[in-house]
Formats: structure tokens, C-alpha cells, sequence
């Protein structure tokens, strides 16, 4: 009885961990990626790419995050009120993050570049420091 509890507890302590750090190397490889996307961007000055790149970017990582049934789904302004959530704020449903389902509908998309950027940093900051916790309605 004894041994079946320890074990019991050190599978779920085992779990957790696991996927915590699956959490933290998914976030490091998004900082990683974010930092290759920036600098194609300077040398490019392609908006629309660059938008295709940070939205596809953030879909990866909601999903390695989170539950992935729950992120495939959203589009739209439920995809980006479930960005505000990690954040607190509604600069992705209310903000420049709405270009992120704007833009591809618009041949040449004119948002505020260096914005956007800095806001898709500090959601990929948001996301680590909620690790281990999951963003539900």
C-alpha cells in the first residue's frame, strides 16, 4: 500500500515535470524562431510575410502549450480573444494584433511592423510565465 502511493506520487511528480519542461523548450524554440523571423524581416521589408510568419509562429506554440482540441479550431476574433488571455489585455482582439487575421485578406498589408513584433515578444514572455497553467475560457 505504502509503495503503491510513493509510486503514485512519483509518476504524477514525474508528469508534471515532463510536461513543464515540454512547456519551457517549446517557448525557448518560439523566442529562437522569433529572433530568425526579425532579422528576415530586416532584410526583406515584406509585411505580408512577416505576418504569415508570427501567425504561424504563435499557432505552434498555443498548441504546444495548450490542449491542442481546444486551439486548432479558432479562427478569427476567437483566436484572438484567446491571445488576449495570455496577456491580460486585449491588444490582439482590440489592438495591432488584430492584422494577424486581417492581413491575409489584403494584398498589401500596411500595420505597424515594430509593433506587432514587440507584441508577439511579450505574449511568447506571457506564455512562459504561465507556465504550467492553461489558459480555459
Amino acid at each position: 500500500m505504502f509503495f503503491s502511493l510513493i509510486t503514485v506520487i512519483g509518476l504524477c511528480v514525474f508528469f508534471i515535470r515532463r510536461h513543464r519542461e515540454h512547456r519551457l523548450s517549446a517557448v525557448f524554440l518560439a523566442k529562437q524562431e522569433l529572433e530568425k523571423i526579425k532579422n528576415s524581416y530586416r532584410e526583406n521589408q515584406n509585411k505580408s510575410e512577416l505576418v504569415q510568419e508570427l501567425s504561424t509562429l504563435i499557432r505552434r506554440v498555443s498548441i504546444s502549450v495548450c490542449k491542442r482540441s481546444d486551439i486548432a479550431s479558432l479562427t478569427g476574433q476567437e483566436w484572438l480573444m484567446f491571445l488576449d488571455r495570455f496577456t491580460n489585455n486585449n491588444e490582439f482582439s482590440q489592438g495591432i494584433g488584430r492584422v494577424l487575421v486581417e492581413a491575409p485578406y489584403q494584398g498589401s498589408p500596411d500595420y505597424d511592423s515594430t509593433g506587432l513584433l514587440e507584441l508577439i515578444s511579450k505574449w511568447i514572455d506571457s506564455v512562459s510565465n504561465n507556465r504550467g497553467k492553461t489558459v480555459h475560457d
